[in-house]
């Protein structure tokens, strides 16, 4: 799945050339660029068209792995377009050239076409190409390996104000910067940016963009265990797939579900899903990606015990790989290592030792690639598997070798009990082994057909010790685990309960301290204004104070309110704003219509959604009140499942430009305060129509 999303917009550009390109080829299946371009030139109905034609050809090509017909296409594109100054077909043909150049790893002719491009967007005052032109920058740098460097750049971009914020490229930056935390094992920041993308893709209609977000977010949530969730978003990425005609990302798509439902043990819908990917890819003649699928499908069939069919599937995977020259080592070595493991199934199965030297000629291809180039996990698997081999073998010593290889390249991961057990049992191996040679010695002249049975017996004594030690450590291993992770549960749960303490004496604390002071003080200031003796001037004075009190009693209210644990439910929050709400129009010539549920039983709600939710309240019936003009606005709140939905609408003057910039700040607040709660904020508004204010989101 590539990280390039286009728009709607594009799509249905690119179908109406598509039906053109069909025109022009006609009958012939292979009919040259040079002669396509001729044909779209010839046809024309404008200079500008013509360019926008030579692009979805380019884009075409590009697709498809033409490289040349691309890079011929996007010159005569540019041309075209420098002549008849259309800045859009020169940025296109810049786009074209370049992600042909980061497709064949041609990473400093991709860099001076970003260069070129984005001087030019910067001397045309162009945000969108100057965006397009960075991203291309961003792309390669990924490509390099140069992740710090992508990241930087991208979040700065990200950071810079928009005098019209592109929806088309901006996204995509987001996407970067998943991926690069993802290639990190960063799933937070990963499922952050990748969520962000979706989010944005979504409220503008980029489809093709959702599905690339949906589609790494199923790897993900498989990374994390989390299928239920990857399949959730397999199926949402599948239909846009589909709908668009993906004819690859389909074929990705069944791919990964059929790797999910592996991971979840379900052998009979990863193979369904595997033979659905697999006709996609002979169809687009995708190599690589058929090897892949005939490895995953020999592992599953191996899990079920169909050894030789998985053997036939695996081999023709390594015979595929040998084939297109794979540089992917990772995958050629979990091939070479799946067919090891086979043979040495086979080696049980079949009862016949001489399948374990086929195991051991595979697994030591993939220990080589390990050490080559430095890939922790399958060096670990390999010096693993090569312990098992040999231990089955006979062959101990060397078994105990691969064993510690094992062991050093794991300290991080194991426990010092762990640890010590490989200690103890290099002790016992020394011990032995010192015995095995006095017995030697000992029994130089006994017959030689005892001499063996000594040998064996102690051979199967050490085997089984070496076996039952490594069984050991393993069940210790994953005791300090799981008492860890207890622990750590059991931390984060007792910080929960202090701060609720903490949150709980504060309101406690502020309504006995606070709130007696401040009643004292109205009623002084009271007092003050019925004595004869206080002259007219003073009364004012004291009047204001008795005004000002009842105004901070009814503020620390608020304040006691969202810092009391207690009221973190919906059925108290709803009852809190529906009195804010009679008090705040108490007095005035506004009709509120409040719409809220009756009965919401006991439905938790976090005390961040609670406490910004009250407070975009406050501050959309002040700026109603104070701008709108309107006799009636409407507070409506719903709630279904986790989720709800608040609007709050009145019907007056709108925002027009005059009075723009006395909502903006309240606008921006409010804006923040949805986005903190991770919700989603929406303006409607229009002059002399109202305004509607809308936040959906999560309770919890």
């Amino acid at each position: 799945m590539n990280m390039n999303g286009s728009s709607p917009n594009h799509f249905r550009s690119s179908v109406l050339f598509g039906a053109l390109f069909l025109i022009a080829a006609g009958s012939i299946q292979a009919q040259s660029a040079a002669d396509t371009i001729a044909f779209i030139i010839k046809n024309k109905k404008n200079d500008i068209q013509l360019c926008d034609d030579l692009y979805n050809l380019g884009n075409y090509y590009r697709g498809i792995g033409e490289s040349e017909n691309a890079y011929l296409v996007a010159n005569q594109c540019k041309s075209i377009a420098e002549n008849i100054h259309y800045d859009k077909g020169v940025y296109n043909a810049y786009s074209i050239t370049g992600n042909v150049n980061v497709s064949e790893a041609k990473y400093e002719k991709a860099l001076a076409v970003s260069r070129e491009w984005y001087q030019l967007a910067f001397k045309k005052h162009n945000e969108p190409e100057m965006n397009r032109a960075n991203y291309l920058l961003v792309l390669v740098l990924y490509r390099q390996g140069e992740n710090d460097t992508a990241v930087a750049i991208s979040r700065r971009i990200l950071e810079v104000p928009q005098l019209t914020y592109d929806s088309v490229t901006l996204p995509k930056f987001n996407t970067l910067i998943a991926a690069v935390a993802l290639r990190k094992g960063d799933f937070t920041t990963a499922n952050t940016h990748y969520l962000e993308a979706l989010r944005i893709a979504e409220l503008t209609h980029n489809e093709q963009l959702q599905t690339v977000c949906l589609s790494n977010l199923s790897m993900l949530n498989e990374e994390l265990n989390n299928f239920r969730e990857a399949l959730k978003y397999q199926e949402k990425a599948l239909t846009l797939a589909l709908k668009h005609n993906e004819i690859l990302n389909v074929g990705l798509i069944y791919e990964n579900r059929g790797i999910t439902y592996q991971a979840m043990a379900i052998p009979d819908s990863a193979l369904y899903f595997y033979n659905k990917a697999l006709p996609i890819f002979k169809q687009l003649q995708s190599d690589e990606n058929i090897a892949i699928i005939y490895d995953n499908m020999g592992e599953v069939l191996a899990n079920l015990g169909q050894l030789d069919s998985a053997m036939y599937y695996m081999q023709l995977t390594k015979k595929q790989f040998i084939l297109i020259g794979s540089k992917d080592s990772p995958k050629i070595a979990n091939n070479r290592m799946r067919i090891g493991q086979t043979w040495i199934k086979m080696a049980e199965a079949k009862n016949n030792k001489s399948y374990l030297k086929n195991a051991l000629a595979e697994v030591l291809v993939s220990k080589g690639i390990g050490e080559n180039e430095k890939i922790q996990n399958v060096k670990m698997n390999s010096y693993w598997t090569l312990a098992e081999i040999y231990h089955k073998m006979g062959n101990i010593p060397n078994a105990y070798e691969y064993l510690l290889k094992y062991n050093n390249i794991s300290d991080s991961i194991r426990s010092i009990s762990l640890t010590e057990q490989i200690a103890e049992m290099q002790t016992i191996y020394e011990t032995q082994k010192k015995e095995v040679e006095i017995s030697r010695l000992n029994t130089e002249k006994s017959l030689d057909a005892e001499k063996i049975a000594r040998q064996k017996t102690l051979n199967y004594s050490l085997s089984a010790i070496a076996a039952l030690l490594l069984i050991s450590g393993f069940l210790i291993f994953r005791n300090v685990q799981n008492k860890r992770t207890t622990e750590k549960q059991f931390a984060i749960l007792e910080k929960q309960n202090a701060i609720e303490s903490m949150r709980n004496k504060i309101a406690s604390d502020v309504h006995d301290e606070m709130g007696a002071n401040l009643t004292r003080l109205g009623l002084n200031a009271q007092q003050l204004l019925q004595s004869p003796v206080i002259p007219e001037q003073e009364k004012q004075l004291a009047e204001k104070i008795a005004l000002q009190s009842k105004d901070i009693i009814t503020g620390m209210r608020e304040i006691i309110w969202t810092s009391n644990p207690a009221n973190d439910n919906l059925k108290s929050m709803l009852g809190f704003m529906r009195q804010y709400i009679d008090r705040f129009f108490d007095g005035t010539n506004i009709r509120p219509v409040v719409n809220f549920p009756h009965d919401v039983g006991e439905v938790a709600l976090h005390p961040e959604v609670r406490r910004n939710l009250f407070f975009i309240l406050k501050e959309s019936l002040n700026n109603a009140i104070k701008y709108s003009g309107s006799d009636r606005i409407d507070i409506d709140f719903q709630n279904e499942s986790e989720n709800f939905n608040l609007k709050i609408k009145d019907y007056g003057k709108g925002i027009d430009d005059q009075n723009k910039d006395a909502f903006s700040y309240g606008l921006r607040n409010m804006k923040m305060r949805a986005e903190y709660i991770q919700s989603i904020f929406q303006l409607i508004t229009a002059p002399g129509q109202g305004v509607q204010i809308s936040i959906e989101g999560k309770l919890y």
